[in-house]
């Protein structure tokens, strides 16, 4: 299936929110590569070396504005050292899985439930 290309002036106002974000994540609209339709959101393409939670940070960015914005973002596989992001706007913090998106505080307290304290100390 052909993916289509999303020019700014065509994009829906979900897509157009989704853009912002994506925007404020890579330092401005002219940063941010091309944007491809995807379902009722967008979905970019971008060298994965750029995704980390440390580093380059870019990753952990990414998590904490879509908790705070309440917008899915999805990682995909796309080619050598590429991968895809995709994103889609949700409305509801509480609801339906496929409907809802947690705040970065709901998102961490089910996974303290879920995994405990799973801090490593370091032994040597």
């Amino acid at each position: 299936m052909k993916q289509i290309i999303l020019a700014y002036h065509q994009m829906t106002q979900d897509q157009l929110f989704c853009f912002r974000l994506l925007s404020d994540l890579l330092g401005g609209c002219k940063c941010v590569p091309l944007v491809y339709k995807d379902g009722s959101g967008i979905k970019i393409y971008m060298f994965s070396g750029r995704l980390s939670t440390f580093d380059s940070i870019l990753l952990t960015k990414l998590v904490f504005l879509c908790h705070d914005r309440c917008v899915r973002a999805e990682i995909t596989s796309s080619g050598s050292n590429r991968v895809g992001i995709a994103l889609s706007r949700r409305y509801k913090r509480d609801g339906a899985f496929y409907e809802r998106h947690p705040t970065i505080e709901q998102a961490l307290e089910q996974h303290r439930k879920d995994w405990g304290n799973t801090f490593i100390a370091n032994t040597n």
